[in-house]
């Protein structure tokens, strides 16, 4: 996002933190030289890789409403991962208070949790390596269902991390074409762009990177994600008007996606006035580095 704001690319491939949570003012972007991004997206990659809880095989894990009363590792100094958790828990109707919470210190610590028997699940991404390693130690793992057909669950998922996105797991430890999870996970990466950038500057390379899809649909795994009639449509950041060209030139696009675009648009208008109005109306002492960010929260 740096990079955008600087003028230094025109497009940047994020993650939910460039993208979602830039749009929000969360976490690094609730900093005062930052604030809620106007950010538009260009394309995005949905892939069959989960990001979501991953339990030990021997926890008795099956859903996340399993997850009370168990041990789950919370990495310290990354907040972003806390809230990923903390949203799944909501799916459950669950808290932290409801887990037995076991502190570490980043993403690999956490699997080896699972596996020295410190823990019964954390955070995890179904592709990387650690998981490997926990798969074939004696605990095995498991991944708890996120039933997609839970309205009540989705409509608290959604209340706290709009961006994650119902997927059937097939890609990563433990999951196959032939047994599918139900779970979560979100558009990754996430190409983004300035809301000021025109159509004119940004329709050449979406319209590229869909006429020539599939000369390169099978050059690098996970490269079939970037298909247009996979994209989400209606997410959690609104799409840039070059890519609404392409998709309504295709026949993707309609009454219900431009309503959710449009809404999304205001939201992103709606976060800048309170940024400004914050910084207009909050005294020197109540705007010091230490209390800005908890202000504007």
């Amino acid at each position: 996002a740096r990079m955008l704001r600087e003028e230094r690319v025109q497009i940047a491939a994020t993650s939910v933190a460039g993208s979602y949570f830039a749009q929000e003012g969360l976490f690094g972007y609730a900093a005062r030289d930052w604030g809620p991004q106007a950010l538009r997206m260009v394309l995005a990659n949905i892939h069959p890789q989960l990001l979501g809880i991953v339990a030990a095989g021997d926890a008795s894990i099956t859903s996340l409403a399993d997850l009370k009363g168990k041990r789950i590792t919370r990495v310290s100094g990354a907040p972003e991962l806390q809230h990923h958790v903390a949203a799944l828990l909501a799916f459950a109707g669950l808290t932290w208070a409801d887990v037995t919470v076991v502190p570490v210190h980043g993403y690999a610590a956490a699997i080896e949790a699972l596996i020295a028997n410190k823990a019964d699940a954390a955070f995890a991404a179904s592709g990387t390596p650690p998981l490997q390693k926990l798969a074939s130690s004696p605990r095995g793992l498991a991944w708890p269902v996120v039933p997609h057909a839970d309205q009540a669950g989705w409509a608290a998922l959604a209340r706290t991390a709009p961006y994650f996105v119902a997927i059937d797991g097939t890609q990563g430890a433990g999951l196959s074409d032939k047994i599918p999870v139900e779970g979560v996970s979100w558009p990754y990466p996430v190409l983004v762009t300035l809301a000021r950038r025109s159509s004119e500057e940004i329709y050449p390379t979406v319209s590229e990177l869909h006429s020539r899809f599939r000369s390169y649909r099978d050059q690098v795994p996970g490269n079939a994600g970037w298909e247009l009639k996979r994209q989400p449509r209606a997410w959690a950041i609104p799409w840039h008007e070059a890519s609404v060209r392409l998709f309504r030139e295709q026949g993707l696009w309609g009454e219900a996606q431009q309503a959710h675009n449009e809404q999304l648009i205001r939201r992103q208008q709606v976060l800048r006035d309170a940024w400004e109005s914050l910084h207009r109306t909050a005294t020197a002492q109540e705007i010091n580095e230490v209390a800005h960010d908890r202000l504007w929260l």
